[in-house]
């Protein structure tokens, strides 16, 4: 087959980690061309906007990393930027009441880390007067961040559940971090690795330990070590939260599109540097490095590239990376024998967007003087599995991020589904969010999903489902 063209690098997905990439590389004088199977740039990002809603179908947030900002600045679209309030606290669903996690209000630095430990939020005030663990669990939580805990089993990758069972006790786990992690990774903390998915607060252990004196190794004094640490790290303050108000998440991956010659939703334009609607067929070496075969509308087109960087998923690349690397098969076939599953599980998950008028929320006041609940004062609510709550968790989107709907207006994002309820992929948006008359989080359930009880019976606004895998 002849080449169409000749380039320094392809990037295969276009989604936030490719496009990104593509970015970076292109800003670095390479010759990329982004490939994407779908017919816009952005993966799972993707923003809608529609009657004064802002909505996302996928990710709500990215982490605030300096690399983002960046980008941000290097694209002009760094006034779009709205940070989140960091002083808003995620809240845990138990017993048919939502409780506080200990946060600090945003400081930076010391001022920071006294919040978190003495604040009105604060670790202090979680342990004295909190009513999420109970008394023995607080003991248990206790001994094991200030006076010691068992030693780290020798040869043994620890699982979360293991790690966190071992250090501060079975209730943390099964009230505090079972929901973070089912609501951040939509994984199962009972199989996966502690120092892989939340590598910063394993690594607070080895701190531990590293204090001469400390030797239980409690982990909070380890953790006071990080944050000095951190600190003395962090060379500029994020940039002020006080931002005007952006269109949505896809911004980001809009812009870069734009940069490289295909502006969302413009007519395709063959001198651009992205190419929507082509699927990488097959991959094989040449002469020249790689040559790169895709399906695309106008039928197949090949690539010779010098390098090739792939973000697709592993199932997609089932088949058509063999020949170059021969090894790469077991991730895309082979049967993990512990799980049951083949290659690299991504666990489907539905991104689920209500909207309900203030008045619907119950006229009750929230711990630590955070106010009523009708004004939804935190990041959102996690869900332990204790509770019966299908929902993973909800995060308040109205309350981050300014101008995401009228004021009379709460808007919620849910994600249903993870590896421990894989069967959510196989549901109907019907089914998902039923058609009126709909039942609303005071009644218990939404279709087949028990959702935290928030709000009076009131109607709600709807929006779509994403099933994301």
């Amino acid at each position: 087959m002849a080449v169409d063209r000749r380039v320094d690098c392809i990037v295969v997905g276009a989604g936030i980690s490719g496009s990104t990439l593509a970015h970076n590389l292109h800003r670095g004088g390479a010759d990329v061309l982004l490939a994407e199977a779908r017919d816009y740039v952005g993966g799972n990002v993707v923003s809608h906007e529609e009657d004064g809603f802002v909505w996302e179908d996928g990710p709500n947030s990215f982490a605030t990393q300096p690399s983002i900002v960046r980008i941000s600045h290097e694209l002009g679209i760094e006034k779009e930027l709205v940070f989140a309030d960091e002083s808003l606290p995620p809240w845990v669903n138990h017993g048919g009441k939502l409780h506080p996690l200990p946060k600090g209000k945003g400081g930076k630095g010391p001022k920071g880390q006294l919040e978190l430990v003495f604040g009105s939020n604060g670790v202090l005030k979680f342990g004295l007067s909190g009513s999420l663990l109970s008394w023995p669990g607080k003991i248990r939580a206790a001994i094991g961040a200030l006076v010691g805990h068992a030693p780290p089993p020798e040869g043994k990758e620890e699982t979360i559940r293991e790690w966190v069972t071992r250090t501060l006790g079975e209730e943390v786990f099964l009230r505090c971090i079972d929901p973070f992690v089912s609501g951040v990774y939509a994984g199962d903390p009972m199989t996966l690795s502690m120092s892989a998915a939340l590598s910063k607060i394993a690594r607070i252990e080895r701190y531990s330990y590293g204090i001469e004196w400390n030797k239980l190794g409690a982990i909070f004094y380890g953790g006071l070590a990080r944050q000095v640490e951190l600190t003395k790290e962090r060379k500029a303050s994020p940039p002020d939260p006080a931002k005007a108000g952006d269109p949505g998440l896809s911004t980001l991956p809009h812009a870069i599109a734009a940069e490289l010659g295909q502006p969302h939703g413009a007519p395709p334009d063959p001198a651009s540097r992205v190419r929507l609607e082509w699927r990488l067929a097959s991959l094989r070496r040449d002469a020249d490095g790689y040559l790169a075969t895709f399906e695309t509308p106008h039928g197949p087109q090949a690539v010779c590239a010098r390098t090739v960087v792939s973000t697709l998923p592993a199932h997609a690349l089932r088949g058509v990376i063999d020949e170059v690397l021969p090894g790469a098969a077991p991730l895309t076939e082979a049967l993990r024998e512990g799980i049951g599953r083949k290659g690299i599980y991504y666990p489907p998950v539905a991104a689920v967007t209500v909207a309900y008028p203030k008045s619907a929320f119950r006229d009750v006041e929230l711990d630590n003087g955070f106010g009523p609940l009708r004004d939804l004062p935190g990041f959102g609510s996690l869900n332990p599995r204790s509770e019966g709550v299908r929902t993973l968790g909800t995060l308040w989107s109205s309350s981050l991020f300014p101008g995401r709907c009228p004021p009379e207006y709460n808007l919620l994002l849910n994600y249903i589904g993870g590896s421990r309820d894989a069967p959510i992929a196989e549901l109907s948006e019907e089914v998902t969010i039923p058609h009126p008359p709909l039942p609303t989080p005071a009644s218990g359930s939404l279709g087949r999903h028990r959702v935290l009880p928030l709000a009076r019976s009131a109607a709600c606004r709807r929006r779509r489902v994403c099933c994301l895998e």
